[in-house]
């Protein structure tokens, strides 16, 4: 019993760090990190992987394992709500480059982008992530033709553009 309660502490602080690894504040992040270090969760490597992809800055695929991907999918995605647009737009660009292969990403960004309310730019970060997403054109296409009659002429564009680099798999998908 003693046990158990010892192990739920350790899943509730490792959680608590995971989280605190999106945080805001770049002190808060790389502690957060390295404490996840300290108790053997992550390698090094694996926490400045993440520490780069939650800071929008590029990273380093040697720490880039599927445990730090999940990771940083799940900060990610809750930054897509922030209520910074420059953050929104930064999370939106960073899932369509580690989550490319997840279909709750695509979901994600496709509804952020049919989202009329949402911020432009940051519907343009979603439209772009989501031509970096080809495993998912079947699923993309559709909502970029209708992106395609939005009422903003850029949202439209990009659209458009998003389809043409798709080529020929966006043909099959229509």
């Amino acid at each position: 019993s003693i046990r158990v309660f010892g192990e739920q502490k350790v899943l509730l602080i490792k959680s608590i760090l995971i989280e605190l690894c999106g945080d805001e504040n770049y002190e808060v992040c790389r502690a957060a990190g390295g404490e996840l270090v300290k108790i053997g969760f992550l390698t090094a490597a694996e926490a400045d992987s993440l520490y780069s992809i939650v800071s929008f800055k590029e990273f380093n695929n040697a720490g880039f394992t599927t445990k730090v991907k999940d990771i940083a999918i799940s900060i990610l995605i809750g930054k897509t709500a922030d209520e910074r647009l420059s953050t929104k737009k930064a999370a939106m660009f960073m899932l369509g480059v580690v989550g490319s292969d997840r279909e709750d990403v695509i979901s994600i960004l496709l509804k952020r982008c049919l989202d009329i309310n949402e911020d432009k730019d940051v519907r343009l970060a979603g439209i772009q992530a989501i031509g970096k997403m080809v495993e998912f054109v079947k699923s993309s296409v559709p909502v970029l033709v209708k992106l395609c009659q939005d009422n903003d002429h850029e949202v439209r564009l990009a659209a458009v553009q998003t389809i043409g680099v798709m080529g020929v798999l966006a043909k099959d998908a229509i």
